[in-house]
């Protein structure tokens, strides 16, 4: 794996000489200034304008945006620069041809919103913790987009919730989920409150709940917030949705899986003693009152992510979640050492995804 700093050997790799970098690094400006003409792969990407989006909440993030920004801008490429701190709202939407996204998968989602109306792939590289959108990490940047240059690597396309709230048959609020959406109480009261929701889809009532709140997850959200809350966990690209009553009075209430042409509407009990939120990938919250209709249906645009390369997503479920049952002899099916960090905390959950 070629690295920015000095030469160095590495466990998968030979000794890369400076001359060997020079050259790949001109093979990475040569291919970002492709302009698909003729005798070019078909699958091959030209950069010409890209969005670097940067979360400075992470350290990091501030010098390895300037990092790729220098190595863009000296290669032709034009260069808008969004970098935030805290909760950010706005995002620039222009014909960008790759947004890169430097932070953690809330990062991402904050990105994927925004960006997936426009068609803009996303490249995220992982500057948070647990990093299940996020696979590309902070030294493997420069691989990696020269591999989508190159065509080698391909997006996957990521389902999106598209959420509305209805008020005396009054559009209130819209919005987009990655992960999901989640109403639970919220009110004046200190306490956690069961809340009372009656599910509908387009034929039939699906369930009444009494819970201490409602998961509607996508795929790529079944490893947040519903996997803790002991949803199962779908592949991301499934065109489905997840429906998972958070901690129901009734124990014999399990998750629902629904096709992604389902819609499913959710309404308040006219009695609810108090207002309800709206929760919308971790970041997002609007309140809700009784007899309030929340309706949930697939977007009509898909979140279009660069895939790493250098994992599945099985590989990522064994690593993130330290499943080490189907080790042998302290190596992976790979016949890679499986390392501590990989085994500790076997029943480590993911919880929520939200924050960036």
């Amino acid at each position: 794996m070629l690295s920015t700093g000095n030469p160095r050997k590495g466990p998968d790799c030979a000794c890369i000489d400076p001359f060997t970098w020079r050259y790949a690094e001109a093979i990475v400006v040569h291919r970002i200034m492709a302009t698909g003409t003729v005798g070019a792969p078909a699958n091959t990407h030209s950069l010409r304008r890209v969005l670097l989006v940067a979360n400075l909440d992470k350290k990091v993030a501030g010098p390895l945006c300037d990092e790729i920004r220098s190595f863009l801008e000296e290669s032709g490429v034009s260069v808008t620069v969004f970098a935030f701190q805290g909760q950010a709202s706005k995002l620039p939407v222009e014909e960008f041809d790759l947004a890169i996204c430097l932070g953690g998968d809330g990062t991402v989602l904050f990105c994927a919103r925004l960006l997936a109306p426009a068609g803009v792939p996303i490249l995220p590289i992982n500057l948070g913790r647990f990093g299940f959108i996020t696979e590309v990490s902070p030294d493997q940047w420069k691989t990696a987009l020269r591999s989508w240059c190159d065509g080698a690597l391909s997006t996957s396309n990521r389902m999106l919730l598209s959420v509305t709230v209805e008020r005396s048959e009054q559009r209130i609020g819209e919005f987009t989920a990655l992960n999901d959406m989640v109403i639970s109480s919220g009110g004046t009261s200190k306490s956690v409150r069961i809340i009372h929701l009656t599910v509908r889809n387009s034929t039939d009532i699906v369930a009444r709940y009494r819970a201490d709140g409602l998961i509607i997850s996508t795929p790529t959200g079944s490893t947040g917030y519903s996997v803790a809350a002991g949803g199962p966990i779908l592949h991301p690209e499934l065109d489905a949705m997840l429906m998972n009553p958070i901690c129901p009075f009734t124990l014999s209430n399990r998750p629902l899986v629904f096709p992604g042409s389902e819609e499913l509407r959710i309404l308040v009990n006219e009695y609810e003693r108090e207002d309800l939120i709206l929760t919308v990938d971790g970041q997002t919250v609007f309140h809700i009152r009784p007899d309030d209709l929340v309706t949930v249906r697939r977007c009509d645009w898909s979140a279009a992510i660069v895939r790493s390369g250098e994992r599945s997503f099985y590989e990522v479920l064994r690593r993130k979640l330290g499943w080490a049952g189907g080790e042998e002899n302290g190596e992976s099916e790979h016949g890679t050492p499986v390392t501590s960090a990989e085994t500790e905390n076997p029943g480590v959950s993911p919880g929520r995804s939200g924050g960036a």
